[in-house]
């Protein structure tokens, strides 16, 4: 897995994005609940409009930032967070009589590719009141996704997607989540911090591959551009299949090309990674 900062380089329909957005000089972005509902407000709107469709899986809302786990059904998540960026800070400075940027530049968007790093994201954020002494436990929170699974508090949250992640089996989901949450020791910062630095370590490692198969610059560039000519596809499957059998994941392999999973391993099933697919082992 590549954290990508700012502006992410990674994009391809279904990714799932950790996205971060801190005020500037840390200053306030919420000055009262009426602040954090008007941006659940825009969220749910941008939300439901056919342009700009997404699911949110997870959330938090503190006074100086906040985090959102977002789920993109096609590439687009610059367009999300400047629609909600851009609307919320004309909301804030005419309420407050200021002008000027509000945010700490652009957003961070962190991809994420496995469950079992977005289960640890999940309770990271679920804990950012209780690090930050505002409750005792995540469920006290009225701002966060955890209300929205355990009490339809909001109505934002995507939470049959969310559980989805856990089990497909929503009762054993819920469990799972359950806890997840109810756990003794929240995950701390630095734990997080290794989790990135070794996903980020991966996919490097097969960016640095895909430099070393195909030497023509080119070449390279079409093969991450879904370009759909005979030599390019062909470069293309040659490299996935290659990287696949070389211990890469599917989702991972995806990311790298700007393609979907799915797409991915419908490629593979016609190469020499076909036996470990079936193995389930992608």
């Amino acid at each position: 897995m590549r954290p990508v900062s700012r502006k992410p380089t990674i994009v391809y329909d279904g990714a799932i994005y950790h996205i971060i957005q801190r005020g500037n000089n840390r200053a306030h972005i919420y000055n009262d609940q009426l602040d954090k509902a008007k941006f659940c407000d825009l969220l749910k709107e941008t939300m439901d409009m056919e342009d700009y469709g997404f699911s949110l899986l997870y959330y938090v809302l503190m006074d100086n930032h906040y985090h959102l786990i977002i789920e993109t059904p096609e590439a687009s998540i610059d367009r999300i967070m400047h629609r909600v960026n851009m609307l919320y800070t004309k909301y804030y400075n005419k309420k407050y009589g200021r002008k000027g940027v509000l945010y700490e530049g652009r957003y961070t968007g962190l991809l994420i590719l496995e469950n079992s790093y977005l289960q640890s994201l999940i309770r990271y954020i679920a804990y950012n009141p209780v690090r930050a002494g505002l409750v005792k436990a995540p469920a006290e929170y009225r701002w966060c996704a955890h209300l929205d699974i355990v009490a339809t508090k909001h109505g934002l949250v995507d939470v049959a997607g969310l559980l989805s992640k856990f089990d497909q089996d929503p009762v054993k989901a819920k469990a799972a989540y359950t806890l997840l949450i109810s756990g003794d020791m929240p995950v701390q910062k630095n734990q997080r911090q290794v989790q990135d630095k070794k996903l980020q370590k991966r996919m490097t490692n097969l960016e640095a591959m895909l430099f070393s198969e195909i030497k023509d610059d080119a070449i390279r560039t079409l093969v991450c551009q879904r370009d759909k000519t005979a030599l390019i596809s062909a470069h293309r499957q040659q490299f996935a299949e290659r990287a696949y059998l070389a211990g890469f994941y599917v989702k991972e392999i995806a990311a790298l090309l700007n393609m979907t999973p799915r797409a991915v391993h419908y490629m593979l099933e016609g190469t020499r990674a076909k036996p470990k697919l079936m193995r389930g082992m992608e």
